[in-house]
């Protein structure tokens, strides 16, 4: 049965240095699958950069158009204001959980292009007649 690619990455790093042809094989479809990932986990982290962008300009416009009576309005006061509003917070989180989702899928691409570079260093040894002197 074909290894199920992308369910776990220690399943997808590991290598099984008595089957070199078929772990060569795989090798491309596993870097794709994680390269795959890696680049719309970065188009999310974008969008949700944006999108906190927008939404905070925006409500920086709205506190500079109906500025609160209760408050000196100067610009520590705008940008605690806008720092602190609900929406802004919530998309705050929402992109430290698209980086977080960034920096899994540099690892695990990371991982995949160690494991690459494992698959030559084990066909060298294999050539080399390291295994058989073993």
């Amino acid at each position: 049965m074909p290894k199920k690619i992308g369910v776990d990455f220690t399943e997808d790093s590991k290598l099984n240095k008595l089957d070199l042809a078929n772990e060569a094989e795989i090798q491309s479809t596993l870097m794709a699958h994680y390269s795959k990932e890696l680049a719309t986990a970065k188009h999310k982290k974008d969008r949700a950069e944006q999108a906190l962008k927008l939404r905070k300009a925006e409500i920086e416009l709205g506190i500079r158009r109906n500025p609160p009576a209760d408050l000196k309005v100067t610009e520590a006061v705008i940008e605690a204001l806008v720092t602190t509003h609900g929406d802004v917070v919530e998309l705050t989180n929402d992109l430290m959980d698209c980086k977080e989702e960034v920096y899994v899928f540099e690892a695990a691409t990371d991982g995949i292009k160690s494991r690459g570079d494992m698959i030559k260093v084990e066909q060298q040894l294999w050539q080399a007649g390291y295994y058989a002197a073993v």
